[in-house]
């Protein structure tokens, strides 16, 4: 009888530890390179802050971006009983190829892939 009222509250707050995502998207087209981070928060997310550079990430802009909390992030955060809650964070990077254009008077001198490292 014990273990099932065990079996029972650890399925309860299993259910009660769900998954959520906020998530963002531009009307920018997608394919590009996809981030992965972690934030971390304390004390049920009272605690933390994670911020992300999306221009240095996406220098040719992002297509979508989402915060979630996974299943294993609220199976850690159930563990540690709010103590330890992660957010799982994605971008993805509008896809296709930028150039610099290299512009003398009215016309363009040159055309050079964008390098996005620099």
């Amino acid at each position: 009888m014990r273990i099932r009222a065990a079996a029972a509250a650890l399925a309860g707050g299993l259910l009660l530890a769900g998954c959520y995502t906020v998530s963002y998207k531009t009307n920018l087209p997608r394919g590009g390179a996809l981030h992965d981070e972690k934030g971390h928060y304390f004390l049920w997310g009272l605690v933390g802050e994670k911020s992300v550079n999306l221009t240095q990430l996406c220098p040719q802009g992002v297509a979508r971006w989402k915060n979630q909390q996974t299943f294993v992030d609220g199976l850690l955060g159930f563990i540690t009983l709010g103590i330890y809650i992660p957010r799982t964070i994605t971008v993805e990077c509008t896809g296709g190829t930028a150039y610099d254009l290299r512009v003398d008077g009215d016309r363009v001198t040159a055309v050079t892939p964008h390098n996005q490292a620099g």
